[in-house]
């Protein structure tokens, strides 16, 4: 995941403040699924690459292999911080 996420991840003016998500990467490193932590807008969220790097389940199909969950941040000056995902909120 961390590979994809800096070979896509392009700061643009726009973004104007961190961006922070919590998401599911699958054994093989797909992204499975993601989730605003501080309400992202739809208007923010075009501006990071999770939509385009997720990984869509046929059906209603559950993963079968372990999730890691991970927090990422998007940061506008251009840094991306990824580290595991801690339940008491990260």
């Amino acid at each position: 995941m961390d590979e994809k996420l800096i070979q896509t991840w392009t700061v643009t003016p726009e973004l104007t403040r961190p961006l922070i998500y919590r998401v599911s990467v699958a054994e093989n490193g797909d992204i499975i699924g993601y989730a605003s932590v501080n309400n992202a807008t739809p208007e923010e969220e075009k501006l990071i690459p999770l939509p385009q790097l997720l990984y869509r389940i046929p059906g209603d199909a559950r993963p079968t292999e372990p999730v890691a969950d991970f927090a990422v941040r998007f940061n506008p000056d251009g840094r991306l911080e990824i580290n595991p995902w801690l339940e008491n909120g990260n």
